[in-house]
């Protein structure tokens, strides 16, 4: 594998992270999500967002990993939660899947808890759909603990029930200890 560099985000970066989130969605939700919903995501729909949140939100973490070769081949985002039960959640976490199974997912998790811990935050929390077993088990290998469940917020607009699971990190430093132990090929790069 070549070296991949997990980095924060900048605006010129929307158009990749909108082409990540839309091969990702479409690759993991095809018969979770309704079709309707997944047709909601294409690059071209969500790079203004993507642009836009980038400049707006400065206090949050924005992550991408960029490979020489191939661009931007996965994302991460996480936001404070003042006044919460935990003080951050991790909003996404997306890898292309011919970049899965490389310690990419990881990275992207390492830096932004790092971030995370920058800003103050000392737990972490983050919602997935249940059905995506892949992605719980690797939450849960990474030490988070289901702690409860909801529907999907996006599903009553298209008349579709679909089961959220709460995954907890209760210890923040905890986390980043597990997380720093993993070896990769590639470089978390803290500045750029």
């Amino acid at each position: 594998m070549s070296n991949v560099a997990v980095r924060r985000a900048r605006p010129a970066d929307a158009p990749a992270i909108a082409r990540v989130q839309a091969a990702v969605y479409h690759e993991t939700y095809e018969g979770i999500v309704p079709r309707a919903a997944l047709e909601r995501y294409t690059q071209a729909a969500q790079t203004d967002a993507w642009r836009d949140w980038i400049g707006r939100n400065r206090a949050s973490v924005l992550l991408v990993a960029e490979s020489a070769e191939a661009g931007v081949v996965g994302y991460a985002g996480a936001n404070p939660l003042p006044g919460g039960a935990y003080n951050a959640e991790l909003s996404a976490i997306y890898v292309l899947a011919a970049w899965r199974g490389q310690g990419i997912g990881r990275a992207l998790m390492r830096g932004a808890v790092r971030r995370l811990l920058r800003l103050g935050c000392r737990s972490l929390m983050l919602w997935v759909m249940a059905e995506n077993r892949v992605a719980l088990a690797v939450y849960q290998r990474w030490g988070g603990h289901v702690t409860a469940e909801r529907m999907w917020a996006g599903g009553a607009a298209y008349g579709a029930e679909v089961v959220e699971m709460a995954v907890v990190w209760p210890d923040l430093a905890g986390l980043r200890a597990a997380l720093e132990q993993a070896r990769a090929n590639f470089v978390v790069s803290p500045n750029r």
